[in-house]
């Protein structure tokens, strides 16, 4: 007989990390990185159950700490800077069917470098991909710099040169632009198996705070985090 999962949580955290080495285990106020993200997805009442993938047992043994919290080693050729995370949730998922007999009905991604994200932003996220009946859902937030105010370049060419540049107008008058933050994608099993994408025709947004979205890419971003969490 099959257990049945209406939420599955993944973590996916993977070992090296190219702008900051070891970044899923940096400490910031006392806390890994991971950490952050390993107590949202245990404090959310609407998660079943939740796997950290990884190839780092350093990260693994961490995970085991936390209620709710499972694990998997993640394969190595997983776990390369070029590896997509459709890959990594496909591997995850077809591996839990194998060994727990789990029907896992929705699953929530939670990538670890959002450490501002909480579990209150995890509960709405998932009540939304309810009420609206959607196949897939992901967190956006509104731009730090309007597309307006920027410019693509040639950095082939000694000089600047300017590719393409936005009619110039008022500020008030931009519209208005939101940008995928990575904190938060749900999605249910069977569409994302069978698109193996979570952007589609079905796709409906959850919008987030400027600060919960805050995502760790490199030292500067961990400065802001750091400033907001002490």
């Amino acid at each position: 007989m099959h257990n049945i999962i209406d939420f599955l949580g993944i973590i996916p955290a993977r070992k090296n990390s190219k702008g900051l080495k070891r970044k899923n285990i940096i400490k910031i106020k006392n806390k890994t990185l991971i950490e952050y993200t390993l107590s949202a997805a245990s404090n959310t009442k609407l998660i079943n159950k939740s796997f950290v993938t990884s190839d780092d047992k350093k990260i693994l043994k961490i995970a085991s700490r936390y209620k709710k919290i499972l694990t998997h080693l993640r394969p190595n050729n997983l776990a390369l800077d070029n590896t997509n995370m459709k890959e990594v949730i496909v591997n995850l998922l077809k591996s839990i069917k194998k060994k727990y007999n789990l029907v896992i009905k929705n699953f929530v991604v939670l990538q670890p470098t959002s450490p501002l994200r909480n579990s209150k932003d995890i509960t709405k996220a998932i009540k939304t991909f309810k009420k609206l009946k959607c196949k897939s859902l992901v967190s956006v937030s509104e731009t730090f710099q309007h597309p307006n105010e920027m410019f693509f370049i040639d950095k082939n060419k000694k000089k600047i040169k300017i590719i393409k540049k936005h009619k110039e107008e008022n500020r008030q008058n931009f519209k208005k632009c939101v940008f995928v933050n990575g904190a938060i994608y749900v999605s249910n099993t069977g569409h994302f198996l069978k698109n193996k994408k979570f952007l589609t025709s079905k796709t409906e947004f959850f919008f987030m705070d400027k600060k919960n979205s805050i995502d760790i890419d490199e030292s500067f971003d961990l400065k802001i985090a750091e400033a907001f969490l002490k």
